[in-house]
């Protein structure tokens, strides 16, 4: 019966000499570029710009965070992965990640926009503590990610506190009706709208509205001719010039001032509101009154 013969055992020190300092070579030159690689790849640098408030109104608010991003390598390299979030007094409210398909060019700088939007209903929601307040702390935590290769993923974290108003619906209402001027055939009004601003900053109304009628009678039907502004915690009083020479009206409306009678009032309008605040968004607030009032001297 014949052997089987066992394959030969090739041992080192039977290679080639040629063959063994080329697999020394080849392994040499492979640490070799890798290392080069790892020193010629350089991380990017990081830093946060700015977070300025972009729009607000009485819904919500909005910012915008500006991130600096240099690209010091020779090729470009993935956009970032960036989680964001936003704290109001210690407790996190929103959060959200921006993410992108794109490249961030070699050996240039790049300013990375990271939008915050938040409510205040979300706000006064979350935090009943809040409600009455005239402005809330808030702060923006930011971790910026790349994951480049032979580096790894790698986070910068950045953070930026601050504080935001919490406005207040400002108030239009009816404060009376003014004799002016009394004529046996023309009779002056002026009838005042009130408004009122619970707001710790100013605010403008850029366009007025309205159509009154006292005792079913048109009296006003147009707006303001100029805008006004009304400080903050202030109030500021509209006057509506009324002119009546209906020789009929004039009659009746002498004597209600004399014996003191009250006039039917019906007030409808909506008017612009716009805060004196970066961003501010502007806003048609409406407003209505029906009830009675006495012609004052």
């Amino acid at each position: 019966m014949k052997k089987t013969e066992r394959p030969a055992l090739v041992k080192f020190s039977a290679l080639r000499p040629a063959a063994v300092l080329f697999a020394a070579f080849a392994l040499v030159l492979t640490l070799s570029v890798c290392g080069s690689l790892g020193s010629a790849l350089r991380e990017p640098e990081l830093s946060l710009d700015s977070v300025e408030m972009t729009g607000i109104d009485f819904s919500g608010v909005d910012l915008l965070c500006k991130v600096n991003v240099i690209n010091p390598n020779a090729f470009d390299i993935p956009f970032p992965e960036i989680d964001w979030e936003c704290l109001i007094g210690g407790d996190s409210l929103v959060r959200g990640t921006i993410k992108s398909g794109g490249a961030l060019k070699s050996r240039t700088g790049t300013v990375v926009d990271v939008p915050v939007s938040m409510t205040y209903e979300g706000i006064f929601g979350s935090l009943a503590s809040l409600a009455g307040s005239r402005e809330a702390d808030y702060t923006v935590k930011l971790g910026v990610t790349f994951a480049i290769p032979l580096l790894g993923d790698r986070t910068w974290n950045f953070e930026h506190s601050g504080s935001l108003p919490l406005p207040r619906l400002p108030s239009v209402g009816f404060k009376g009706i003014r004799v002016k001027n009394i004529s046996l055939s023309r009779l002056d009004f002026e009838a005042e709208l009130e408004v009122e601003n619970g707001n710790a900053f100013s605010i403008n109304i850029d366009e007025l509205f309205c159509d009154l009628t006292v005792n079913n009678s048109r009296w006003f039907q147009g707006g303001v001719p100029s805008p006004q502004s009304v400080a903050a915690e202030g109030k500021s009083v509209i006057p509506l010039a009324v002119s009546i020479d209906s020789l009929s009206m004039v009659r009746d409306l002498t004597l209600m001032i004399t014996t003191g009678r009250d006039a039917s009032v019906a007030l409808d309008g909506a008017v612009t509101i716009a805060g004196n605040l970066p961003g501010w968004r502007p806003l048609n607030l409406p407003f209505s009154y029906n009830g009675s009032t006495k012609l004052r001297r």
